[in-house]
């Protein structure tokens, strides 16, 4: 139940984010990897930005972050995400390094 005075967040449909990820690779494609990656995982801006790649354990395919309240959880990456890291996994520092104006 929503309470009284709040309104329900608007959830994007599958045409809305197809429409937006196209746009995306036409115009930035390392906006669009950034974006898939969240929804990839459920990541938020933050979790995302924090991502090390010294902090993913290759072998299990996850890794560990720390969230709101100072909790910690565990992402799982899909293979696809791991397969694209490989040729960088032996660097350290963040996956998603650049800033962008939009994220």
């Amino acid at each position: 139940m929503v309470p009284t005075g709040k309104q329900v967040p608007r959830i994007l449909s599958p045409e809305d984010l197809r429409a937006i990820l196209e746009k995306c690779r036409e115009t930035d494609l390392y906006l669009c990897r950034y974006i898939v990656f969240c929804l990839w995982t459920g990541a938020w801006h933050s979790e995302a930005k924090g991502l090390l790649r010294q902090n993913i354990d290759w072998s299990q395919g996850m890794y560990r972050l720390t969230g709101k309240g100072n909790r910690e959880r565990i992402v799982l990456l899909i293979p696809q995400f791991i397969e694209a890291l490989s040729p960088v996994k032996r660097y350290i520092g963040p996956v998603f390094a650049l800033e962008h104006a939009d994220t």
